[in-house]
């Protein structure tokens, strides 16, 4: 014992060590089989009480909506489409005269012909003696039979009557204008190689190359049946 060591003195009042170290408690004895928590004991549970509270959804409140003010939209502006149509007359032929039959509107450009059947015939139409129209009427006026064995030419046959169609541009054109509209019908007497036409009339430019088939100076309405006056008006209406 160390004499110069301070010396202790127990405290009546407090518990003495022995009493106030708890004695180690002993693990208890394991075999090879068993496990950490073999011996571990479930919680209590009390199954009055709910272990959580149950889900809710929750419910949306009242949506505002704010009203939003646009300006008054204005239509676009878009450039006319032009007039691109034109006028189809139903002509017939016969005994050198021309009359109309009946007439259409068709939408659409009225393309020119680049040549001139030269074979079949052509037909014209001017307005004030400037041409509103030209184009090809191949093989009409005739009709052509297959040709008999030991032949090789088609034997063919004037027809006394024959239709075609007629195109003019509507837009160069009005109802007003028929009485003045002039159409002729030509027939070429023998090809004409190279042909290139001016804006003259057809027979002012090839008097010794074509020959008049028919003609009709003016379309007088009334004079027409009441059928076809009905669709003349109809075409040049719009």
């Amino acid at each position: 014992m160390d004499a110069t060591a301070r010396p202790i003195i127990e405290n009546a009042k407090l518990p003495t060590m022995t009493d106030a170290v708890a004695p180690m408690q002993q693990a208890p004895a394991r075999d090879a089989n068993s496990r950490l928590m073999d011996d571990a004991q479930p919680p209590l549970i009390d199954a009055s009480k709910p272990t959580m509270g149950a889900f809710t959804v929750d419910q949306p409140g009242p949506i505002r909506v704010i009203p939003r003010v646009l300006p008054d939209q204005e239509p676009r502006l878009t450039r006319a489409a032009p007039d691109t149509s034109y006028v189809v007359l139903r002509m017939r032929v016969q005994d050198g005269k021309l009359a109309v039959i009946g007439s259409k509107r068709v939408d659409g450009p009225l393309l020119a012909e680049e040549e001139i059947v030269q074979d079949g015939l052509t037909y014209e139409a001017l307005l004030d003696d400037k041409r509103l129209s030209l184009g090809s009427v191949p093989d009409f006026g005739e009709q052509r039979s297959y040709p008999r064995p030991g032949t090789t030419e088609h034997y063919v046959t004037v027809l006394p009557s024959f239709d075609f169609n007629l195109r003019v541009p509507s837009d160069r054109i009005s109802l007003q204008d028929l009485p003045k509209l002039k159409i002729s019908l030509y027939r070429f007497k023998v090809p004409v190689p190279d042909l290139k036409l001016g804006s003259q009339p057809l027979r002012a430019q090839l008097a010794q190359e074509v020959r008049v088939v028919a003609e009709l100076n003016g379309i007088q309405l009334a004079k027409l049946p009441s059928n076809v006056q009905e669709v003349v008006q109809r075409a040049f209406t719009r």
